[in-house]
């Protein structure tokens, strides 16, 4: 009878060590997702800047060359 109280044991003990394992992979998957969406929007925020690097070049391009050059965005 020990046997089969051992195995049960066992049995018990692996698919609570598995269980463990599942939410240990849940929890990396959801720090990795919001880490993603952190730098995600970091990087928009740094998108949104651009604009202020490439306007002002662009303009003097347009000012210095004139009608010789057409300049767009």
């Amino acid at each position: 009878m020990s046997d089969v109280s051992v195995l049960l044991e066992r049995i018990d003990a692996e698919f609570s060590a598995l269980e463990g394992k599942i939410k240990r992979a849940q929890g990396e998957k959801l720090q990795e997702h919001q880490e993603r969406q952190n730098r995600l929007a970091k990087f928009k925020e740094e998108m949104d800047t651009l604009p202020d690097v490439w306007r002002p070049r662009l303009e003097a391009l347009m000012k210095r060359f004139g009608d010789h050059a057409k300049v767009a965005p």
